[in-house]
């Protein structure tokens, strides 16, 4: 084994020792199993946890039922299973939140068989009902697997919700390695966002006093250098990098958890990509971060290429937030994200830091720093797109989301900077 992938379990195993709950705690994660043919001991797994109960739901779609929850629900005959089999295309509505709540009624536990919005639609209806969560996970697709939050469409747009942590996660490999190849390169687009978001928040760190914290990165370092380096292997199912991806995506997970905020894996790339998710639905959520991580890592080099920023005072008003997302959520928007609006006097502020700091900012930020010339080459080796064309997005459609994608949360990072110093839309011109 790896050292740095022993690391990486000796992470996980120190996060998991941090809960006072143990496998007879129904709403402590106890366990993250990441290893082969898993699946052929579910049955004995599941059934020692003294929490699993008689009644118990196994929610997958119409994919991830013929994957893995099939036979789940045959290694647990003995109890009595209620199988709800989704559509493949649902989405995370709170209309589908609403039917599951219903079926879950009266029921012990849930376990959940597949990724993204599986698990998203199941961490929440748990956390409403306050009860056990299992998950099995069916693809590398995302980071969100030991998130504490997910994202749910409310009102016709993604949004961030608290929810409860799975009791055990079961990744096998076996399974894993051979998910649909765009559910992979959609976990690779998902992890390539790490350099960005780095930047983002140590920037605003820097710039801003905000919090920050560098031991999440530290966790995925010597992973992300190996992964990147034979990314073709991990297209083509290797057991062992799949492996690698698959402890990225869960220690980034860890990293959301332990910051209280999704921050580490989450910043100007994902805003973007929510104001584009449901407008091109057809889009895995990674396929779409690849490509928002290669703007904020373009717009990133050429603020951070410069010598001087001049920052000025806001000249966005309620108005324009209410013009653009409507009245009801213009409203809320613009009370979340008021503390980021710069008046004259805190405009001076940031001003006189950038004065006293912008060079040793940018130094201490570049030392973590992957380029945009190498987040290309990196997708290019995964067949992925990079641009907003390859990935089938229109213009007008992406250009608007990057200039109003800063006003979806209270979250400083370089659209904000760029917003702040009244290049955003120049650059934008300039580099689409």
């Amino acid at each position: 084994m790896h050292e740095c992938v022993q690391k990486a379990f000796n992470v996980i195993d120190g996060f998991l020792s941090g809960f006072k709950g143990s496998r007879n705690d129904e709403l402590s994660l106890y366990k993250i199993y990441i290893k082969q043919n898993l699946l052929n001991e579910i049955g004995d797994i599941l059934l020692e946890l003294p929490y699993l109960g008689e009644k118990i739901v196994v929610v997958s779609d119409e994919n991830t039922y013929n994957v893995a929850a099939y036979r789940i629900c045959k290694a647990l005959s003995i109890k009595k299973i209620t199988s709800v089999i989704l559509p493949a295309n649902v989405k995370p509505t709170m209309d589908v939140v609403h039917k599951l709540q219903k079926r879950i009624q009266g029921m012990h536990s849930l376990i959940g068989v597949g990724s993204g919005t599986i698990n998203d639609l199941c961490k929440y209806i748990c956390y409403l009902e306050k009860k056990p969560y299992i998950l099995f996970a069916t693809a590398p697709s995302m980071n969100g697997y030991c998130s504490a939050n997910v994202s749910i469409i409310v009102d016709g747009y993604k949004q961030s919700l608290i929810a409860t942590l799975p009791t055990v996660i079961m990744c096998d490999l076996d399974i894993l390695s051979k998910a649909p190849l765009r559910l992979i390169q959609s976990g690779i687009g998902d992890s390539l966002c790490r350099s960005t978001c780095q930047a983002d928040w140590l920037m605003s760190h820097l710039l801003f006093n905000t919090t920050y914290s560098k031991i999440p990165f530290e966790w995925i370092q010597g992973l992300e250098l190996i992964l990147w380096d034979n990314i073709e292997e991990v297209i083509n199912g290797s057991v062992e990098l799949i492996q690698i991806l698959m402890l990225i995506l869960i220690l980034s997970g860890i990293g959301m958890y332990m910051a209280k905020g999704s921050y580490p894996a989450s910043q100007g790339e994902h805003l973007i990509a929510h104001l584009l998710e449901l407008k091109y639905p057809h889009n895995y959520h990674g396929e779409q971060i690849a490509v928002t991580t290669i703007f904020m890592a373009e717009l990133q080099e050429y603020l951070l290429n410069k010598d001087k920023i001049t920052i000025y005072p806001d000249n966005i008003h309620e108005t324009d937030i209410k013009k653009r997302f409507g009245k009801k959520l213009g409203k809320k928007y613009f009370a979340e994200i008021n503390d980021k609006f710069l008046s004259s006097v805190q405009a001076e502020k940031v001003q006189s830091n950038i004065k006293m700091k912008w060079y040793d900012i940018k130094d201490t930020i570049r030392k973590n720093y992957i380029c945009s010339i190498r987040l290309k080459k990196i997708l290019s080796n995964a067949k992925m797109a990079d641009n907003y064309k390859t990935i089938g997005w229109k213009y007008n459609d992406y250009t608007d989301a990057i200039l109003y994608s800063a006003f979806i949360r209270n979250r400083i990072t370089f659209l904000d900077l760029a917003r702040y110093s009244r290049c955003l839309e120049e650059f934008v011109r300039k580099i689409l």
